[in-house]
């Protein structure tokens, strides 16, 4: 069971507070998704894709905290959800040993230092548990998303061509960063 127990961190005068997600983060988890879809190209999904109601978001959340290998992370600020990371385990036996990361911040508190933050929190983790491999996908031109990941060890591995669309025309090329673990 991945539990992330509540710490504060002041910046910029603020109160910033990082922890596992709760089911009773659900609202706050779907309209952070929702924001995410339209203030960021680097997000998978369009505004319109997301459409997860609150029961099954707060299912999603339970089975995250219940999992081993599992964990979503929630950064509020002054008590507002701004940010998340997610370690999503993979559930076929031979790949049970790897897990999906993704992670997102409300645009106006990039620069912050939240993304760092979680990451410490996790890296922290990722001791904890029985993974051996953490990988995500990251677009191309995300330079400070790269330049976190590989500060905490991530490195790249492939890449997509053309593979995300983001209207009129524009498609991105996506990276394939990995980071095992027990290295």
């Amino acid at each position: 069971m991945a539990i992330i127990y509540s710490k504060e961190y002041i910046i910029n005068e603020r109160t910033v507070e990082i922890r596992s997600a709760i089911p009773s983060d659900a609202a706050q988890l779907i309209e952070l998704n929702k924001k995410l879809a339209v203030e960021t190209k680097y997000m998978v999904r369009e505004l319109h894709e997301i459409d997860i109601d609150i029961t099954n978001q707060e299912n999603r959340i339970k089975d995250l905290n219940d999992h081993e290998n599992g964990l979503l992370l929630v950064a509020s600020v002054d008590g507002a959800i701004v940010g998340q990371l997610g370690i999503l385990p993979e559930k076929f036996e031979r790949m049970k040993h790897m897990a999906g990361f993704v992670i997102g911040i409300e645009k106006a508190y990039w620069g912050y230092g939240i993304a760092k933050l979680l990451m410490d929190e996790v890296t922290s983790w990722f001791r904890l548990s029985t993974l051996k491999r953490i990988e995500l996908n990251v677009i191309e031109d995300n330079v400070r998303g790269i330049a976190l990941y590989k500060k905490y060890g991530f490195q790249i591995e492939g890449k997509k061509i053309k593979d995300h669309h983001i209207g009129d025309g524009i498609y991105l090329n996506t990276l394939l960063m990995g980071k095992l673990l027990d290295e």
